[in-house]
């Protein structure tokens, strides 16, 4: 059986430099949720076509880039 798949799903998360492991855990959690909501509703999360962006000041993306190289969701690391 083939599962359609839903475009344009986002989550965002805010994330402070001093609490980065926190929200990443935070954020994993949730896109596994979704990935289970989706499959509960016929519907399928392609976790390996995902992007992850980080947004902020050059000295917020600076210390988060120390801090997290990539990111886990659903399942799959993404840079």
């Amino acid at each position: 059986m083939a599962f359609p798949t839903t475009d344009d799903t986002q989550l965002y998360i805010s994330v402070e430099s001093s609490n980065v492991d926190v929200a990443l855990n935070r954020l994993t959690h949730c896109s596994v949720a979704v990935k289970h909501w989706f499959l509960l509703n016929d519907l399928q999360l392609n976790a390996d076509k995902s992007n992850a962006i980080k947004l902020g000041t050059g000295a917020q993306l600076r210390s988060a880039a120390v801090l997290a190289n990539s990111v886990d969701v659903a399942g799959c690391s993404l840079p």
